[in-house]
């Protein structure tokens, strides 16, 4: 039996286990089991010829989320499709080997077994075969976005310098505190209490304080009214402060003054902002060869 759409001839044999699918110039084949969604052309959402071999794309491969749950336009999983037969011509896909490590990595990462692994892909419309083998397409994408792209993307090194001196950025100043705060007594005024806790701390330092675990505190942290913080140099305790609860007293373990980052801190960080815009074009221009050097079907 033949089924004519356009430009395309569906050929299914009801005795074959597979059927063929003929373009002008090329052809592929698929599994008969997919016969029935073929002839459906509702189903049947784009058929894509490249010299590297043939795919098809039905609707419910547009209808289903991706591994990460995301959904994507017709246009996505063609690209995705491309990518993935380009990346079989340069030989870069992922052996079974390597689809069970990085399989088992996912699992140990969250903390679940294969079993646990299956049923999550059958929650996503997945047998386990299905789910490895887009492991499989999506480990095949990411290397050959890396090698087609990320690769090529090298930022200079002035151009990273003259973007630090141009866009500064500081770290502010930084507090080593520890803490104790001391509920008032009742027998005593509070005014007499902070002149009791000034006497003991002279005469016997801060141990009996209790002062709690040293914590970092940036200069936008501190309260306005514990600015007092600002003026302690290393080794010393304010005076007690009174707050609702008791007296309040902070002393200062280390003090970072406010700073400007130094480049090879931000290197890293620049060269991405800088290779972004050269990315997203690249990516851009790859896509459009992709498209121009494959012969694309749509079925609406």
């Amino acid at each position: 039996m033949f089924i004519v759409y356009n430009s395309l001839v569906i050929a299914v044999t009801p005795d074959a286990n597979q059927i063929e699918l003929l373009h002008p110039s090329q052809k592929t084949t698929i599994q008969k089991s997919h016969a029935t969604q073929l002839i459906d052309q509702d189903a049947l959402r784009a058929v894509i010829f490249t010299l590297d071999g043939n795919e098809i794309i039905t609707q419910s491969d547009v209808m289903r989320t991706s591994l990460q749950g995301e959904r994507r336009s017709l246009d996505d999983i063609i690209f995705e499709t491309l990518t993935y037969l380009d990346a079989k011509k340069h030989k870069i896909e992922p052996d079974e080997d390597a689809v069970d490590r990085y399989l088992a990595k996912i699992m140990e990462e969250n903390g679940i077994n294969l079993q646990q692994m299956e049923e999550i892909f059958r929650q996503g419309g997945r047998t386990l075969k299905e789910g490895r083998e887009e492991l499989r397409k999506m480990q095949a994408v990411g290397s050959m976005i890396d090698f087609k792209i990320r690769s090529n993307l090298i930022v200079p090194r002035k151009d990273v310098e003259a973007y630090y001196h141009a866009h500064p950025v500081t770290k502010p100043a930084r507090y080593y505190l520890r803490y104790v705060q001391i509920p008032f007594y009742t027998i005593m005024t509070k005014a007499e209490q902070q002149k009791d806790l000034i006497k003991k701390i002279r005469a016997e330092g801060i141990d009996f304080l209790g002062l709690s675990d040293p914590f970092w505190v940036t200069h936008g942290e501190v309260a306005e009214e514990k600015e007092f913080i600002y003026k302690l140099k290393p080794g010393k305790i304010s005076a007690p402060y009174a707050s609702s609860d008791g007296f309040e007293l902070y002393y200062l373990v280390e003090k970072e003054d406010e700073r400007v980052v130094p480049l090879e801190e931000r290197y890293r960080d620049i060269v991405n902002t800088l290779s972004q815009p050269k990315y997203i074009q690249m990516l851009t221009d790859y896509r459009k060869q992709l498209f121009e050097n494959a012969s694309i079907i749509y079925f609406e």
